[in-house]
């Protein structure tokens, strides 16, 4: 029983490491704002009513696929208060309510919530809204409201109606907060970052035409070619060569056993049949044992000298006489005496 309960305990304990493990793996990957007083449409990403709206983009940074159902998204720092009991801080944050299969993001996927207030329109609507024109807070908190997963804070000014506030590639590869203006806006797509364009803008300027891009292709692929012939070549005269020395032992094999079975054959009219080292084998022990090499030299004097025993005595194989009939016996005699 005891073991039952510690295996359950192991598992739940497990179960709850790969659940926290795998929320804490999602982060804000980009942030929309958009005024929704503009008159025309200045965000090309729409809801599902074709209205626009802010927005906010959340980002599975691993490799496996986990679900963002039961998390909470809140653009109030009250939230981070940690005398804050539980219902508390849920009544300060928008659900990601269950149900919905866009919650779960497979390796690098992305998601995004319109922050419109309008819960009504759907799961990916949150309670909030985001302010075009003043300092925004946001922050991801875990299923049971109170591990914080990411926040981001926008400073006022920063981005105008339709920018938005994406995590981009520098150049030396580091992912960091940056401006994008409304045509490089990149929902539920990875930002395209100014390092990499760069690189790329330099190599073009270097090799317009692309020979070099060809030439380096060409050497790489028949530098691969060249050395898959090299390892095929000698794998296949290895094969070979244990191949051959297989026969060869095999060959050899046979070739003795050919010669004991002619050499059996002719010695058999001389041994009766019988394999010549067991032929040799038995004249040898005969002739040893004839030699008298298998006992000593004996002078035919017995040394052994009797020791009797009392085992067999007949007297002491009588019983003792009984006290009663003693005591019969005794009694008599000295009635005899007095008579």
């Amino acid at each position: 029983m005891k073991i039952k309960l510690l295996s359950l305990a192991t598992l739940l304990l497990g179960s709850n490491l790969a659940l926290a493990q795998g929320s804490m793996s999602f982060r804000f990957s980009e942030v929309c704002l958009v005024d929704p007083a503009d008159s025309c449409k200045t965000s090309s990403y729409l809801d599902e009513y074709g209205q626009q709206s802010s927005w906010i983009e959340i980002e599975n940074s691993s490799y496996g696929t986990h679900d963002l159902r039961g998390c909470y998204i809140t653009n109030n720092r009250k939230a981070l208060d940690k005398t804050l009991s539980v219902p508390e801080r849920i009544a300060l944050m928008s659900p990601i309510v269950s149900g919905d299969a866009r919650t779960t993001l497979t390796a690098k996927q992305r998601i995004v919530f319109f922050t419109d207030g309008h819960v009504n329109r759907g799961t990916l609507h949150t309670n909030f809204c985001l302010d075009p024109e003043g300092e925004n807070f946001i922050a991801l908190f875990d299923g049971n409201a109170k591990t914080l997963i990411d926040s981001l804070t926008i400073p006022q000014g920063t981005l105008k109606s339709g920018q938005s506030f994406s995590l981009v590639p520098d150049n030396e590869g580091k992912m960091v907060w940056a401006v994008t203006e409304p045509d490089e806006v990149t929902p539920k797509a990875p930002a395209v970052g100014t390092g990499h364009n760069n690189k790329v803008a330099e190599w073009k300027e270097k090799d317009p035409h692309g020979f070099a891009m060809a030439i380096i292709s060409m050497c790489i692929v028949l530098g691969c070619l060249a050395l898959l012939y090299i390892f095929f070549h000698i794998f296949g005269w290895t094969l070979n060569r244990m191949a051959k020395l297989a026969r060869v032992k095999a060959i050899r094999k046979i070739h003795e056993e050919a010669e004991r079975l002619a050499t059996m054959a002719k010695q058999g009219r001389e041994t009766q049949g019988i394999e010549y080292e067991n032929y040799v084998a038995a004249i040898g022990l005969a002739m040893h044992e004839y030699l008298g090499g298998t006992h000593d030299m004996e002078s035919g004097v017995l040394t052994i000298t009797p020791h009797h025993t009392s085992w067999n005595n007949k007297e002491d194989e009588m019983l003792a006489t009984p006290l009663k009939q003693q005591a019969t016996t005794h009694l008599s005699n000295i009635k005899t005496t007095n008579e």
